[in-house]
């Protein structure tokens, strides 16, 4: 094992023992994580109490002698003792270390592959970072970029960063929601590139909603200042919670969002809606937990939630039973599986 494998194995250990990670620490794993989808969901998969222990228990039934031969031959004929791998670990962090190992061995040199079948990361460059925050995620990710702009990525959110970033090309792309806060550089001047627009920092914390599969694109300001361009036309923002939305038409008009949590609420681990229609709200919940959502018609999308907040580590039944007491009697629920079925209720005659 070389001397970086230990660094990101150690480095890989705190993060799951939530210990705190130095600036430099954080930058070396973030950058480890963007080299392929695997890498950057396996220090989360370790957070995963069910994951470890699934882990363990498909180590229990391979015979001790092929799983020797297989860890061999990816670490490199390194010499080292092993616990036999049938005894159980004592210790969480026992635990992980030894299914450290384990996913070395087993885990093939191969891009990461969608739901789709097509290669997500085949086609970018090795310099190239993407990083991702799945959906089923409640937590945000924070990203810490080279020139030491800091981002909060959303549930069911990419970025992708180019090999020019470092030389000064600071163009990232984003596909979700995430929070920027941006280290002002005039020469090397930073934008987000969406599906809609482009917004260019001009000294600036902002936040951005920009999933593909919406209807618009929300930009707000938190601070500072940020240009927003559709290609034709362009606006700036310079007031303190100012929000302008894109939209395939262009730029909507310029309004100020009463508070930050109309915005942010996600990155403070909270689901916040007022008088947000059904279908808005229900996106963002179903990205937290991974569910999927069938309409049975398009009227019951437009249904208010009109006042609900509710930590996003909550979890999912407790949620859906709040959406669930404020819809009474307007909305009927029936989940099966991990897919929710939503229609508005028929009053009786």
């Amino acid at each position: 094992m070389t001397e970086n494998e230990k660094r990101i194995e150690y480095l890989i250990l705190k993060y799951a023992r939530h210990e705190p990670l130095t600036s430099e620490e954080m930058a070396i794993l973030q950058e480890w994580r963007g080299r392929s989808a695997e890498h950057d969901a396996l220090p989360d998969k370790f957070r995963d109490e069910k994951w470890v222990e699934e882990s363990l228990t498909r180590l229990n039934r391979i015979p001790s002698e092929q799983l020797w031969q297989r860890i061999s031959e990816r670490v490199e004929k390194e010499k080292r003792l092993i616990t036999p791998w049938y005894i159980k670990v004592a210790g969480a962090a026992a635990g992980i270390t030894l299914i450290v190992v384990a996913v070395r061995a087993f885990v093939p040199n191969r891009p990461a592959r969608a739901e789709n079948g097509k290669e997500l990361v085949a086609s970018i460059p090795a310099s190239e970072q993407l990083f991702s925050n799945p959906d089923g995620n409640s937590a945000s990710k924070h990203i810490v970029l080279s020139d030491g702009s800091e981002i909060d990525l959303n549930s069911g959110s990419t970025i992708k960063v180019p090999a020019a970033f470092a030389a000064g090309n600071r163009e990232i792309q984003l596909d979700g929601e995430a929070r920027f806060a941006v280290v002002r550089n005039p020469t090397h001047p930073f934008s987000v590139r969406t599906h809609r627009g482009l917004i260019q920092d001009l000294g600036t914390v902002f936040n951005i909603k920009g999933y593909a599969s919406e209807d618009m694109d929300k930009v707000t300001l938190l601070e500072g200042a940020v240009r927003v361009s559709d290609g034709k036309n362009q606006v700036d923002l310079h007031k303190r919670l100012q929000q302008v939305q894109l939209t395939k038409e262009g730029i909507g008009q310029l309004v100020t969002i009463p508070s930050e949590e109309d915005a942010i609420a996600w990155q403070k681990g909270m689901f916040h809606f007022r008088d947000t229609d059904l279908r808005t709200a229900m996106l963002e919940l179903s990205r937290c937990y991974g569910k999927k959502l069938i309409y049975a018609d398009d009227d019951v999308k437009g249904v208010p939630l009109h006042r609900f907040d509710v930590p996003r580590e909550m979890p999912w039944k407790s949620t859906l039973d709040l959406v669930m007491d404020q819809e009474k009697g307007v909305v009927t629920f029936i989940e099966k599986g991990d897919t929710l079925y939503i229609r508005q209720q028929t009053k009786d005659k």
